[in-house]
């Protein structure tokens, strides 16, 4: 017997037997937050290649592509220069996305071809991708406050920002409000506390 075949079978065993039950509120809690989805197979075949980023990935479903690997160390970059005008620790934001973790899991549909990611890989990503997303924004809109060179081949003036609107706006290639609303919450010495709903 198959692995998933024998998985199903198991479950269908664990409903017969009672040890699998019908949550409405949780299945309609579920399905509240989701709102990421994976392109069902049969899209990618009308149009090879038209869900897939070219230079960056943001989230989970395009994350360790090898072509995409060269916007990762820009990813870092960013996160240092928001780290620098943030004035609060990294730990503070890994913190806050740990407290909603689970919210932001819940955004996204986890097939069964996509493996979960741990917590602390999970946090790292929506923080780099989070603050990549903030400081691109931020120097295509504000002249000459970013700390970032005129010739930045990223986050220099307007550089890249027609190429790369178009990978920001991909299905697939997505983050939730959550992430970038996030460098606004309340911070205090001894908690942090979300102001996101």
């Amino acid at each position: 017997m198959q692995g998933r075949e024998k998985s199903d079978r198991q479950w269908v065993i664990d409903v017969v037997n009672g040890n699998v039950k019908l949550n409405r509120e949780e299945e309609a809690e579920e399905w509240t937050h989701r709102c990421i989805y994976k392109i069902p197979s049969y899209l990618h075949e009308l149009q090879k290649g038209a869900f897939t980023p070219r230079l960056v990935s943001l989230g989970p479903f395009h994350l360790g592509s090898l072509h995409l690997q060269p916007m990762e160390h820009h990813k870092r970059r960013a996160l240092l220069h928001f780290h620098y005008c943030s004035k609060h620790s990294a730990d503070v934001y890994l913190e806050a996305l740990g407290a909603i973790e689970r919210k932001l899991r819940a955004c996204y549909e986890w097939p069964d071809e996509l493996p979960g990611l741990e917590s602390p890989e999970f946090l790292n990503m929506k923080l780099l991708d989070g603050c990549f997303l903030l400081e691109f924004y931020s120097t295509n809109e504000e002249e000459n406050c970013s700390g970032y060179a005129d010739n930045d081949p990223v986050f220099g003036p307007k550089f890249l920002l027609g190429q790369m609107i178009h990978h920001l706006v991909l299905l697939q290639n997505e983050i939730t409000l959550l992430v970038l609303k996030l460098p606004y919450v309340t911070i205090t010495p001894d908690e942090v506390r979300i102001t996101v709903s």
